[in-house]
């Protein structure tokens, strides 16, 4: 960490003069820095990163305060890409160019989930060969009308979400794009108009027969996986990635990645406990919890198979998936009474989410959660 301050001016009277400058960083491969003159002056210098690695650097000279120098390097910053790309600019080179922002970041598992879409549906496809500045919402709306095949409501409203979701990331990297002045406009893609968010409830598996009987048929390496996802209730890429060092016994607590919402520390039930300690045992801070057969960690949620087979073999209903076993949990946690903003929080999502999605607790449930508390007014 720096331990220099050039955003306050007493913090910059406390620079000692020198021919390198002050450098911090705005955004990945963008930094605005000061020099420190022998008289006592300070001159403000941007540097920006360019996508062949090489850095380049533009003196701005005197500034009023650090804000003035900040928001003069951005925007010198915004056209330094433009004036070496050669050639355009594609929708892919986009989307790679936000992958690696994303990991400049330490967002990995953002950028690996961005990286799944892509490499799906834009790299080495025509939509992603074409040209930034010759992309138009009638393309974009005709690609994601492509991901929504025919078929069941249900099945066509998982879909749509499932495009939406995949919009949303190509969104994200061209809005990156256009920040970083790979391309002067936005308007190929600013109208796009998505599927309208549908009121489909989560599939959620809460039942305790049911959950018993998928136990019962899964093989024996993906059951602790399984008890896993039903006990803490997180997202199973999020259990995939899970290894010995983000448990910590003393407190009870896990900690988790999301690619979603980023990092977040959860309490453990005494269940999800007894587990992590018996899966943790004799294994190093960096090995994986939960693994395969042969001991690979679970990615690229090589879990989908063995579950739908043993889902099938406990006569689970179509369409029940791993990721049932969080929305159960949840359902669990909300009907039981426990509040929404502490459910959001365990679980990495928001109190919106989860009035959209899990909002499905049963009116006696209700009835019985009102009646106990103390009403103000007694009847007479």
């Amino acid at each position: 960490m720096a331990n220099f301050n050039v955003m306050t001016k007493a913090g910059r009277d406390k620079l000692t003069p020198r021919a390198e400058p002050y450098f911090v960083r705005l955004e990945p491969g963008v930094f605005v820095g000061c020099r420190k003159l022998p008289d006592g002056a300070v001159a403000w210098i941007a540097r920006k990163r360019l996508e062949s690695g090489k850095q380049k650097y533009h003196a701005l000279g005197a500034m009023p305060d650090f804000a003035a120098a900040k928001a003069a390097a951005e925007a010198w910053a915004r056209g330094a890409e433009r004036l070496t790309v050669s050639g355009p600019v594609t929708v892919e080179r986009a989307c790679r160019y936000y992958v690696d922002a994303l990991r400049e970041k330490h967002r990995e598992a953002a950028a690996r989930d961005a990286e799944k879409r892509f490499e799906r549906l834009i790299y080495n496809v025509p939509l992603g060969k074409l040209s930034l500045t010759k992309l138009t919402p009638a393309m974009l709306e005709t690609w994601l009308a492509a991901q929504v095949p025919p078929g069941t409501k249900d099945e066509i409203e998982r879909r749509q979400d499932t495009a939406n979701r995949n919009w949303k990331a190509l969104r994200a990297a061209l809005n990156k794009a256009f920040k970083g002045g790979l391309v002067a406009s936005a308007d190929g893609w600013r109208n796009v108009e998505a599927f309208p968010e549908s009121d489909r409830r989560r599939a959620a598996l809460a039942d305790p027969e049911l959950i018993a009987a998928l136990l019962a048929a899964l093989p024996t390496y993906l059951r602790p996986f399984v008890l896993g996802l039903a006990w803490i209730g997180c997202r199973p890429g999020e259990l995939a990635a899970v290894t010995a060092g983000d448990f910590d016994a003393k407190a009870g607590t896990l900690r988790l990645e999301s690619g979603k919402t980023g990092e977040r520390v959860i309490g453990l039930n005494a269940e999800a406990l007894e587990l992590m300690k018996a899966e943790t045992e004799d294994k190093l801070p960096g090995a994986y919890v939960f693994t395969r057969k042969f001991g690979q960690p679970w990615k690229d949620a090589k879990w989908r198979d063995p579950f739908r087979l043993a889902a099938r073999a406990a006569g689970l209903p179509d369409g029940i998936t791993a990721y049932c076993l969080r929305h159960g949990e949840l359902t669990r946690l909300l009907a039981g009474g426990v509040d929404a903003i502490h459910v959001a929080k365990q679980s990495g999502t928001s109190v919106k989410q989860l009035e959209r999605h899990y909002n499905h607790t049963d009116i006696e449930t209700v009835r019985n959660m009102i009646n106990s508390v103390p009403t103000l007014v007694k009847a007479s």
